[in-house]
């Protein structure tokens, strides 16, 4: 492994940190690079260095990538707080009645996938058990009652030695009876699936409806008890191990099972001997390490009041354990024929394992289908017992959904959910900069997209009226809620995560990727904060197959990027009236024009001194009058710059050889020009809107004057004129 950590340490900061981040939870990963590297080195004998490593983070062929970060931010699995019980995407949709099932269903949620055909038969499949409900709580029923079958299958495959120990004996009893009860409930739930027509659950049924599975049904009935089931308690393991196999299999077994019935009714003779001699409640109880014991409770308050006879006293909170001389040679003769019997049921039992084991392949065929129907019932479930309707996704290339809703908060209560449309197309909208005042749901609103899409890829229902999707191959987010890395900085890190999620979509531009940011630029000064992300913005904006969300308190982004081509401007909707603020978390189109909102929920929540928040107020109200100031010298110097203007072109056109008529319209296309552009200039509201002076070019080959280009700081008129007789 020094190999790869030379090979991290030669990276730049920016990638090193983010690789880092990201490869933090991939232990088993980590551990097959590791090993392929000692192989490379060590049977192979090459010698490695550091350049001959590159490393980049993919997901699995047809799956959806999502970064460590996006992960965390999102709390696909683990929950950001213990807030709601700790609720995250994995706990919410989990109602899985099978361990198999909720494990893959977690594979699902970190990996969607991107096969259309594979989701379209997920659609139907969850479709069809939303509908026949009464069918799918049936078929729920028996899946609760099945062991964990991945578990139950490694142990059948298990090559194991005949041995003399009672738990191992005991054990391979239990993997039988598991076995058997399991292949039962597998045809069980293959003849309720008879109903459905779905594709994937004619797949499911077809499996579970194999022969094999008949034929492992009836090795294991031939030898084992009908009556015989799986057992827990010492004394009912015991008696499992002795009595399971049918009699006539070995006639030696029969006997010293006779042996055996006798010796244990002689030890219930015993303890209701003792207890009638000795005027106690004798209990008498099994254990497998110690055998039969006594247990005495209330008749006795101290340890040595005991009768001698009772000996290898035990004190214990509400009752004292011990034995007789007797029980001792009965337990000694009892376990000397429990040995035999072990011995000749092991080589029985393993027996049947064997003959099990060549139905392997079919066993963990059979439990993937297990797995798969229990991940699709589950699904359906959440959108039967769903308070509000759920859809069925439609597939295309544009992305559509109508009245959609964050999937965990409109469940919650006390909470009245306020659904909104979603719009992405890659032409003319896959940049959306949502603004709003604070608290507006603008950070809830982008993460609701995030879910029904990854909801969406799992062949989930989602919480819609309507939902036309398109299938991303990757899903980024960047969060102010995600864990910032040890020894780094808010910026630092968020700057980090942005490289990281711009290199992966840059990396693959035929993939469509879905990115979410929200409120980037915030760890360092307004000026930075507001630079970076506009670039970021416009590098996002010239990734045509990347959708991207973006949530920002910095107005002028949305007003700089208004005419791009492809850019979408969203505003969470606020009322205000007399100082008050009231959130209608409905989006529409626009640019938030709300100021001062910050302070003013401030002294909503009362969280702080009147006086501060008032001199807050002061200081923000001066702030916002200076850059009034600020924009009205802007516009007299640009005013300055066109009457300039204006009159160099009057003298150019003076001094030119151009006839009378031809003069006269020059000047009067002049004049027009001026005029439209002084009109244009009043029009201007903000420091950072664009100004451009018209093309004012007398004739095709004579004046022209270029664009302005006006910015916060300076202002520059670039004014060409080409003279040419």
């Amino acid at each position: 492994m020094n190999h790869f950590k030379v090979f991290i340490r030669s990276l730049k900061e920016t990638d090193k940190s983010s690789l880092i981040n990201q490869l933090k939870s991939q232990h088993y990963a980590l551990c097959a690079i590791n090993a392929a590297i000692q192989y490379l080195i060590q049977v192979l004998g090459m010698n490695l260095s550091a350049e001959a490593f590159h490393v980049k983070l993919e997901a699995s062929e047809e799956t959806m990538f999502i970064d460590e970060t996006t992960r965390n931010s999102l709390a696909l699995v683990n929950p950001l707080s213990e807030e709601n019980g700790g609720l995250s995407v994995l706990k919410f949709l989990n109602c899985c009645c099978t361990p198999m099932g909720a494990r893959l269903l977690q594979n699902n949620i970190l990996q969607p996938i991107t096969n259309k055909e594979s989701l379209t038969s997920r659609y139907e499949a969850v479709k069809e058990l939303a509908e026949l409900s009464n069918n799918t709580i049936a078929i729920r029923k028996l899946l609760k009652s099945l062991p964990d079958t991945d578990h139950l299958f490694f142990l059948v495959r298990q090559k194991k030695p005949i041995s003399l120990i009672p738990a191992t004996n005991e054990k391979k009893i239990n993997i039988i009876l598991l076995l058997k009860e399991a292949v039962q409930t597998f045809i069980l739930i293959g003849s309720e699936l008879d109903s459905y027509s779905s594709n994937l659950l004619a797949e499911i049924r077809l499996i579970l409806k194999h022969q094999d599975l008949l034929e492992i049904l009836e090795n294991i009935s031939s030898k084992i008890e009908e009556d015989c089931h799986w057992a827990s308690k010492p004394l009912e393991l015991r008696n499992l191990q002795c009595t399971c196999i049918k009699s006539g299999i070995n006639g030696l077994l029969d006997l010293n099972r006779q042996l055996y019935q006798g010796l244990v009714e002689e030890i219930v003779s015993l303890s209701e001997k003792l207890s009638e001699t000795y005027h106690t409640n004798l209990e008498l109880k099994f254990d497998l390490k110690r055998l039969f014991y006594f247990s005495v409770k209330s008749s006795f308050d101290e340890i040595n009041a005991l009768p001698e006879i009772f000996i290898k006293r035990l004190k214990k909170r509400s009752a004292i354990e011990c034995v007789t001389l007797d029980l001792i040679k009965l337990n000694a003769r009892l376990n000397g024929v429990s040995n035999e019997i072990f011995l000749m049921c092991d080589s029985i039992t393993e027996g049947i394992i064997a003959d099990c084991r060549q139905f392997i392949s079919t066993c963990f065929l059979v439990s993937e289908a297990i797995s798969t129907l229990d991940f699709i019932g589950c699904l359906a479930f959440n959108s039967i017992k769903a308070t509000r309707s759920y859809t069925t996704p439609e597939i295309g290339k544009s992305l559509l959904i109508k009245n959609a809703r964050h999937p965990i908060l409109e469940t919650l209560k006390n909470l009245d959910f306020v659904a909104n449309d979603y719009s992405i197309d890659e032409d003319s909208s896959r940049l959306q900069i949502i603004t709003g005042t604070n608290m507006s749901g603008k950070t809830v609103y982008i993460k609701s997209l995030a879910l029904i899409v990854i909801m969406a890829q799992i062949g989930s229902l989602v919480p819609a009226d309507y939902a036309h999707i398109k299938i991303y191959r990757s899903l980024h987010a960047r969060l102010p809620c995600g864990l910032v890395q040890e020894s780094a900085s808010t910026f630092s890190s968020e700057m980090s995560d942005m490289a990281f999620i711009l290199k992966q979509v840059s990396s693959e531009p035929s993939h469509e990727s879905l990115v979410i940011i929200d409120e980037l630029g915030r760890g360092t000064s307004y000026s930075d904060g507001f630079s970076l992300s506009l670039a970021i913005a416009e590098k996002l904006l010239s990734y045509k197959n990347c959708s991207t969300l973006m949530t920002t308190h910095f107005i002028d982004i949305a007003r700089r990027l208004n005419n791009n081509v492809g850019v979408k401007l969203l505003l969470l909707e606020t009322n205000s009236k007399d100082h008050r603020y009231e959130m209608s978390y409905k989006v529409s189109s626009g640019i938030n024009g709300i100021t001062g909102y910050g302070i003013t929920l401030l002294n909503k929540l009362e969280i702080f001194p009147e006086d501060m928040l008032a001199m807050a107020q002061n200081v923000s109200r001066s702030l916002r009058e200076s850059k009034k100031d600020s924009l009205e010298t802007i516009k007299r110097k640009k005013k300055n710059l066109l009457m300039k203007g204006f009159y160099t072109g009057m003298a150019e056109i003076s001094h030119s050889k151009y006839s009378k008529e031809n003069m006269i319209a020059a000047i009067k296309n002049l004049e027009f020009k001026f005029i439209k552009d002084m009109a244009k200039l009043r029009k201007i509201q903000h420091v950072n809107d664009e100004f451009s002076i018209s093309d004012n070019s007398l004739t095709a080959n004579s004046i022209s004057v270029h664009k302005t280009v006006l910015d916060t700081d300076t202002t520059t008129t670039l004014i060409d004129f080409n003279l040419k007789s």
